[in-house]
């Protein structure tokens, strides 16, 4: 049995491959690393995985705020619902489960 896959790289060429294909085997070049199809799209000017500069900018006004606070971090048990002191901020109007 086959299956189409699309060859690694910034074009959209499909192959024909055998269900127990590894990309190594298949195709003469590797998959690109993440930051290197990046760099490649951002230098072809592609936009698609960029956000654009004013979604960038709100993003850091809402987010500054949190960042520069000297609040309080609650450290909590990991497999757990959360810290105590959630089930105290939000004990007015919810429950949690079990």
């Amino acid at each position: 049995m086959v299956f189409r896959a699309k060859e690694p790289g910034p074009g959209m060429a499909l192959d024909a491959v055998p269900m127990d294909f590894s990309y190594g085997g298949s195709f003469r070049t590797l998959p690109t690393e993440a930051y290197e199809r990046l760099l490649h799209d951002a230098m072809a000017g592609d936009q698609t995985l960029f956000l654009r500069e004013d979604a960038v900018e709100r993003s850091w006004e809402i987010v500054a705020p949190v960042l520069d606070s000297s609040a309080t971090v609650h450290s909590y048990a990991a497999g757990t619902w959360g810290p105590g002191a959630a089930d105290e901020l939000i004990a007015p109007r919810a429950s949690r489960p079990g």
